[in-house]
């Protein structure tokens, strides 16, 4: 069917939900004003791959979740009283934990085959920097955000992924962080 359509050239149309990344961060403090941080992440990313034409089409949903470990050095521009501003800088090596695509063969409209598969993901590396803003709740927990710059290295694959379309991102982590 998609002989007659687009000279039978078959096309793959991308869309890609944006991450969901949670974290736990434990920072150190090294001196008044150098701090080393590092905690677990949890990254999901999702993804929907249409190959051929409204009629006849295959249609994959991916789905691929890592384990993150962050390294990130901080240091502190201002503090007074309970605020502070920081400038941090570090890398993130994130395990695969998951890699799933649910393919599903559509024809007329009606589904005529699915499968899943288990996906190769390798591990990812990506590097950091960011401007961030803490209130300390009490002295050893705080809240903050922190607007980052987020580069994520080809990981050699050839999966598809929020990441590979958008190898920079701009991030704005909010969260709460302890610290000793």
């Amino acid at each position: 069917q998609n002989a007659m359509i687009n000279h039978g050239e078959m096309v793959a149309q991308h869309t890609h939900q944006l991450p969901f990344n949670i974290q736990l961060t434990l920072s150190r403090q090294l001196t008044s004003r150098l701090s080393i941080e590092t905690g677990l992440s949890y990254t999901q990313m999702k993804s929907t791959i249409v190959t051929g034409s409204t009629t006849a089409h295959i249609q994959e949903q991916q789905r691929l979740r890592y384990l993150g470990i962050p390294l990130r050095f901080g240091w502190q521009w201002y503090k007074k009283a309970n605020l502070s501003l920081y400038s941090s800088a570090g890398t993130m090596l994130e395990l695969p934990i998951q890699g799933v695509s649910n393919i599903n063969y559509v024809t007329g409209g009606t589904s005529t085959f699915q499968k899943e598969t288990t996906l190769s993901v390798p591990c990812q590396w990506s590097t950091s920097f960011g401007l961030g803003i803490q209130y300390d709740l009490t002295p050893h927990l705080g809240i903050y955000m922190e607007p980052s710059l987020q580069y994520y290295f080809d990981d050699g694959s050839g999966l598809k992924s929020y990441r590979t379309e958008h190898p920079l991102s701009i991030t704005l982590p909010l969260g709460v962080r302890f610290h000793w």
